[in-house]
């Protein structure tokens, strides 16, 4: 300020725009409290309405809960007025759902007729085998077929020339110290005497093994364990022969097992040499008669030792007595019972070779039931010159399927099938010429009532 006068005008303006302004200000106030009144009150309103409209829907939601309790109730009356017109009509109704099941009972759950079964699919399964068979024999003179279900050819022939070779070399062995024997018994002066006291005691020991394991050959001893998944080899050997030898007339056949075998003769006086050489039984039997030169010269040596007496006394007596002469021929019959305890002691061993062998050859397997000599003996021709046909034929498989139909009024319906399959293998000279694998199905079907059932055979 500057100390100048205001003017009076001005001073009202003032004034007035105080009182204006204050004015305003009050007027803003009221509108803002009107404002807020009349929020208030919308607010109320809104919430009175919210409120009747949750009390509309909950009276709403009650009367549409008592509609739908007299719906269902209406329902169950007319389901229970529905049931019980049922349960009126239906007593008059027999229930034929009520009746049990027309069926048929089986001991063990054995599949019926499958003996039946099995023989007819054996039967066609095996003539494909011999059509098969047949085929590659047809045009050969004098056909010939092993038949076997031995697959380890080769282990079986390979156990056969061992056989053979060591009953030829054991044989050899007894020869040459039975000869060094007879030599030196020879020059004792001493007469060799066979069949003195023990010597038969000696040859029963070892050859009676052997011959009555050959004698065992003849035996025919065939296991067949039957199931219902497998057929024995046996028994499908005999179907397949029966269908080879009603295909190939003329045809040879032989079984490894069903067969008697084939003994080789003694020569005839004045032959050299010995039938059936270079076979198992020839070889056997040419053991057995080094076995008996040995053990009678065995007994030779002992008879030619005991006159020997005590020559290391009379050595010593000699000596003692100056007796030169007596010296030496004491010192010769010493030494000479010292080179036939020698050949002793190892024609003793070469015949406990042999014995060995013999027990060895003549022991079933705990698992075949099969001793070597036998199963070598088995597989003799396929050695012979002539020739065979091998044929390998193992076990069959058979699968059997039983389907029962149970039915209420009808009787039951019943099918039975059974499906047969085998392996063959024909050989010749070591190659396979023909190969296959067979399988044949046979089935029946019948309705079985009290009375009885008709069965059909069914084509497949």
């Amino acid at each position: 300020m500057t100390g100048e006068p205001v003017d009076a005008a001005v001073l009202t303006a003032l004034k007035e725009l105080v009182t204006a302004t204050a004015t305003a200000q009050k007027t803003i106030a009221e509108a803002e409290k009107a404002r807020a009144d009349a929020d208030s009150v919308r607010a109320a309103t809104e919430d009175t309405r919210r409120k009747a409209q949750t009390a509309a829907d909950a009276a709403a939601e009650d009367l549409e809960t008592k509609r739908l309790g007299n719906e269902k109730t209406r329902d169950e009356l007319g389901n229970a007025r529905i049931d019980k017109a049922v349960a009126q009509y239906s007593a008059a109704i027999p229930n034929i759902a009520a009746l049990p099941k027309n069926t048929v009972t089986f001991n063990e759950g054995k599949v019926l007729r499958n003996g039946e079964l099995v023989a007819r699919a054996l039967q066609q399964a095996t003539q494909d085998v011999a059509e098969a068979v047949s085929r590659k024999l047809e045009g050969k003179s004098d056909p010939k077929v092993f038949v076997t279900a031995e697959t380890r050819l080769l282990t079986a022939v390979a156990n056969h020339r061992q056989l053979c070779n060591e009953a030829k070399q054991l044989t050899q062995h007894l020869k040459t110290t039975t000869d060094k024997a007879t030599d030196e018994i020879g020059t004792t002066g001493v007469k060799s005497r066979f069949g003195v006291p023990g010597a038969d005691r000696v040859v029963a020991g070892v050859v009676g093994a052997a011959l009555t394991q050959a004698a065992a050959l003849l035996e025919v001893d065939v296991a067949v364990t039957t199931s219902d998944s497998e057929l024995p080899a046996d028994t499908v050997h005999a179907a397949v022969i029966h269908e080879l030898l009603g295909k190939a007339p003329g045809l040879t056949v032989r079984h490894q097992w069903l067969q008697v075998p084939a003994f080789p003769s003694p020569p005839a006086a004045g032959e050299g040499g010995e039938a059936g050489a270079g076979t198992l039984m020839a070889a056997l039997d040419s053991l057995i008669d080094a076995d008996l030169a040995a053990a009678e010269a065995a007994a030779a040596l002992d008879v030619a030792i005991d006159d020997l007496g005590d020559p290391a006394a009379d050595l010593a007596k000699a000596q003692k007595s100056g007796d030169e002469t007596g010296a030496l021929s004491a010192q010769g019959r010493q030494d000479k019972l010292s080179k036939l305890k020698l050949i002793k002691a190892k024609l003793g061993a070469d015949v406990g070779k042999a014995k060995a062998f013999v027990d060895r050859i003549n022991t079933a397997s705990s698992t075949t039931g099969q001793s070597p000599l036998s199963t070598a003996a088995s597989i003799e021709p396929i050695f012979e010159p002539a020739g065979w046909h091998v044929l390998i034929v193992g076990d069959g498989k058979a699968e059997s399927v039983q389907v029962l139909v149970k039915r209420r009024l009808l009787a039951p319906r019943l099918q039975t099938t059974t499906t047969v399959g085998l392996d063959f293998y024909l050989l010749k000279e070591g190659n396979v010429v023909a190969a296959g694998h067979k399988y044949s199905s046979s089935a029946y079907r019948t309705t079985i009532t009290k009375e009885d059932g008709l069965w059909t055979a069914m084509p497949l």
